[in-house]
């Protein structure tokens, strides 16, 4: 499942941006008018402002990793056991030849790494949600973001105004859902972002990524 690519144009940004329109649990959000309610977070979890980009998370687990993107094995992931060529999940998984099944096709609440470090009503979002995003702003790739030198993407709601934005680890932007994949349990869906399109993806479990925590008021 892929979102439409989007063509965007090339912004300094070098003016304050980014819109906090509230505060919950500790944590500043924005309200970017989307159809849900849902309410998203300005900054990645272990970032203190939205230019950072704070840790990344196997999926499904709570504490962060610190490991860089795809580098990791499987014996390193709490719901797996075996090596790559006899991997068995142990949950989470919809086939019975990946594994135990339990038909779960999101993160129950004990393994979203934002509702177990942040509490409240936080949470990851899932994919539908981060498709109501994309779809719900204009986008825009930024050069340097708020006079800090950081590139990323920095997207404009079409219902009210209010800016959010994403920073780049390297040339792309990536965090995960809390959705699985559900034609391979050994994968889950994350949002990626390249300079010039956003689209969704699915990685292995195992994978470290980002998380930008959402909730509903």
């Amino acid at each position: 499942m892929l979102f439409a690519a989007l063509v965007l144009g090339l912004a300094s940004c070098n003016q304050p941006m980014a819109t906090i329109s509230g505060e919950q649990d500790g944590h500043n959000y924005v309200d970017l008018g989307l159809p849900s309610g849902k309410m998203w977070a300005t900054s990645n979890m272990g970032a203190t402002s939205p230019e950072q980009l704070g840790d990344r998370y196997k999926w499904g687990h709570t504490t962060p990793t610190g490991e860089i993107k795809g580098s990791e094995e499987w014996t390193g992931y709490q719901w797996s056991r075996g090596t790559e060529s006899q991997l068995k999940i142990t949950k989470y998984c919809n086939v019975k030849q990946r594994g135990d099944v339990d038909s779960l096709f999101h993160l129950e609440p004990a393994d979203d790494a934002a509702r177990a470090n942040w509490g409240g009503l936080w949470r990851m979002p899932t994919l539908e949600e981060v498709e109501e995003l994309k779809n719900g702003c204009e986008w825009e790739w930024c050069k340097n973001f708020e006079g800090t030198g950081i590139q990323g993407k920095l997207g404009t709601s079409k219902s009210n105004g209010n800016k959010i934005f994403f920073p780049f680890r390297e040339n792309y932007v990536s965090f995960w859902t809390l959705t699985l994949n559900p034609d391979d349990c050994r994968k889950a869906y994350y949002s990626r972002s390249l300079t010039h399109n956003m689209n969704s993806d699915v990685a292995p479990r195992k994978n470290s990524m980002e998380i930008r925590p959402v909730f509903a008021k």
